[in-house]
């Protein structure tokens, strides 16, 4: 009786110390911030592997997969898993439809991206993840010149309840607003958005979206320049961003004539660390505009 005991008392042993050393969510998590991506993959597999656990380990795998840019294999496992999982709720369909649309359009696939999308927001899983799919759809379009497309799909997500929580489903329709010329809808969704719990990055994003409102919407220049500066007193921007948000600046400058103030702040932008189209478009300025403030124009 006692070596039954024994060997039952083992077993349960056995077992605490497997679930103990068996890998969670954290462990993930934890790999991925630290870069090391293949490593956080095998780990949320692990996890999608034990029961109950399918949907918080692929969603874990797809974080993983998409930081490798292995988003073939995003496509097919979203796939995979859908078909597989029939009694899934609508919410984790449509988050996990939403990182295949994301693979899609890094793929260059944009229709299908789109179509991925709106797929996904049908679905009518939780006000939050109907929005994100909303905010995916609004800037995939928007960036490739659908704006047509990207409105409707707003004016469809904004009805909503509780639309206006989703801060990047608010971000990105205000950016929409811009790019649709469209400032006092787009400002109006900036100040709800800044009403919520706003980081860093949040922030920057907000008072620059702020900056393109006012600057080619509303043309108060003043008034961009301001939010361009209060996007450059967020703490934390790389030097892309602060060489980004100084083109901003002499270009609002530009625009309201206001020469010599345009030319600094186009300089400014060459003292940054950074790349992009901006960089040469910024020393351009720079030396044309020194040119018209020299002739007396």
């Amino acid at each position: 009786m006692k070596k039954m005991i024994s060997v039952f008392a083992a077993a349960v042993m056995a077992s605490a110390f497997v679930a103990e050393a068996a890998p969670v969510m954290n462990d993930g998590w934890s790999l991925l911030n630290s870069g090391k991506f293949q490593e956080a993959e095998k780990v949320f597999r692990t996890i999608a592997s034990q029961p109950g656990q399918s949907y918080n380990g692929t969603i874990g795998t797809m974080f993983a997969l998409r930081r490798q840019r292995k988003n073939e294999d995003v496509i097919k496992e979203v796939d995979a898993w859908v078909k597989n999982n029939p009694k899934a709720t609508a919410n984790q369909k449509t988050h996990l439809i939403c990182f295949k649309g994301n693979a899609l359009r890094d793929l260059g696939k944009i229709d299908e991206a789109l179509a991925a999308y709106k797929a996904g927001f049908d679905l009518k899983g939780t006000n939050y993840t109907r929005t994100d799919c909303a905010k995916e759809y609004i800037q995939t379009a928007g960036n490739c010149g659908k704006v047509a497309l990207a409105m409707a799909m707003y004016e469809e997500a904004i009805k909503v309840p509780n639309a206006d929580k989703n801060l990047g489903f608010l971000a990105n329709s205000a950016w929409l607003m811009w790019k649709a010329n469209k400032p006092d809808p787009g400002l109006e969704l900036l100040k709800k958005a800044e009403a919520l719990k706003l980081t860093d990055g949040w922030k920057e994003t907000i008072y620059r979206y702020r900056g393109y409102l006012y600057r080619d919407g509303k043309k108060d220049y003043e008034a961009a320049v301001k939010a361009f500066e209060q996007a450059l007193a967020v703490n934390g921007l790389t030097e892309t961003q602060k060489a980004v948000l100084w083109n901003n600046i002499g270009m609002a400058y530009e625009r309201d004539e206001e020469y010599e103030k345009a030319v600094e702040a186009f300089k400014k932008v060459g003292t940054f660390n950074a790349k992009g189209w901006f960089m040469k478009s910024a020393a351009n300025a720079a030396v044309r505009l020194q040119k018209k403030i020299d002739a007396g124009e």
